[in-house]
């Protein structure tokens, strides 16, 4: 069986500026006409933010992803079922942070319907190493240790007690609450842009409503009147967007704002763009790297990103320790910047799942999990 322990190397966080051997990322998709954006409803316009890690960073990261695809590939011997989940975490090992190579099992639950993989976690151990190495650039590290888990990943639906209700009228920002017709309590996430039709929508979560849904906000029958115009909601994947039944072709309706359980806009605070993968995968484990989870049930809660995974349908998911609960389902994962005085909301991922409840109750969940909103935009081909 894999053990979570095992020979490794020490994970350098930190900006060491006296190392000269760094390595430059993309850290982050940012607008370049964001005041055009919020004020006057047009289409986003991006560009690469790059930041540089050590070297010794990017080989014990890039190692750890060639050692995750490896053990990818002995699942897929044996399974491509999309439940069986490989990634990167970080785990502390004789006070040192190493990386490590995550294999979930994982039972995905919602209210009406639970799923499970085809093979057990016996079978699962059987077919993954204790250990693996992985190899990037002519570096080779041993002994990356294998930690296979099983995991319950609930949808966050159904708990009581939403905070965010007010209405926004057909102004809506990201973390205001919505109903569909079956009066689903759901979080919208934030404004994107359809690459093909220009067409402006709301992501939020894929198992809030199908295509053709109606949506109100706050509750149902509230005054904002939009539909779900794609749905993606399956092992792994779960995610959407709302479109007003009015097309709109500029800023009135979906604001790149967020909501304060005041019933006002989020101050001085702005959407200004996404955090890429080639950012998230750096920054995982990294407690000092902040990440927000905001929505409708619990509002703002803070964490740190636990665990990157994904599986053999290439569901990019990112985990984080900031809590989320049942009303939460479609609100977004973002990292803040501040610039004098003003928020600028960088947008990681959307918020669907929960894991560990607190005080054994199923929520708020201690873990908040979604897929990538660069996976996310891949999928559904708009911008943020």
């Amino acid at each position: 069986m894999a053990t979570p322990f095992a020979a490794g190397v020490d994970v350098n966080w930190g900006t060491d500026e006296s190392n000269p051997d760094r390595v430059e990322y993309v850290e982050r998709l940012e607008h370049t006409n964001h005041e055009e954006v919020r004020r006057e409803g047009a289409v986003p316009e991006r560009t690469e933010v790059t930041d540089t890690i050590p070297r010794d960073h990017w080989l014990v990261v890039e190692t750890a992803y060639d050692a995750r695809d490896r053990i990818q590939k002995l699942i897929e011997q044996r399974t491509t079922d999309p439940l069986i989940m490989t990634g990167v975490t970080t785990i502390t090992d004789g006070g040192q942070s190493k990386k490590a190579i995550t294999v979930d099992r994982v039972t995905q639950r919602g209210v009406d319907s639970t799923s499970s993989p085809d093979i057990g976690i016996d079978e699962i151990n059987s077919i993954v190493p204790d250990t693996v190495a992985g190899s990037v650039d002519g570096t080779t590290i041993d002994g990356i240790p294998v930690i296979t888990r099983e995991q319950t990943h609930e949808q966050t639906t159904d708990c009581n007690g939403y905070n965010y209700t007010s209405s926004f009228g057909k102004s809506i920002p990201g973390a205001a609450r919505y109903r569909t017709t079956v009066c689903k309590p759901c979080s919208f996430a934030t404004p994107a842009v359809d690459n093909g039709t220009g067409e402006r929508k709301m992501l939020t979560g894929g198992h809030c409503g199908q295509e053709g849904i109606a949506v109100h906000q706050p509750d149902c029958g509230g005054e904002y009147d939009g539909e779900f115009d794609q749905s993606f909601d399956d092992k792994g994947i779960d995610f959407g967007s709302v479109k007003s039944a009015e097309y709109n072709d500029g800023g009135d309706v979906y604001k790149y704002k967020l909501a304060d359980e005041g019933g006002d806009f989020y101050p001085n605070t702005h959407i200004e763009g996404i955090i890429p993968q080639s950012s998230l995968k750096y920054h995982e484990g990294d407690q000092g790297y902040e990440i927000v989870n905001h929505g409708a049930r619990t509002g703002r809660t803070t964490g740190y990103i636990k665990n990157i995974k994904t599986n053999s349908s290439g569901h990019d998911i990112i985990a984080t320790t900031a809590q989320n609960g049942g009303g939460d389902s479609g609100c977004s994962m973002y990292k803040e910047y501040q610039y004098s005085g003003t928020t600028s909301v960088y947008i990681a991922g959307i918020s669907v799942w929960g894991r560990n409840g607190v005080d054994g109750k199923d929520c708020p969940f201690e873990v908040s999990l979604g897929n990538t909103m660069e996976y996310i935009e891949n999928k559904l081909n708009v911008k943020v």
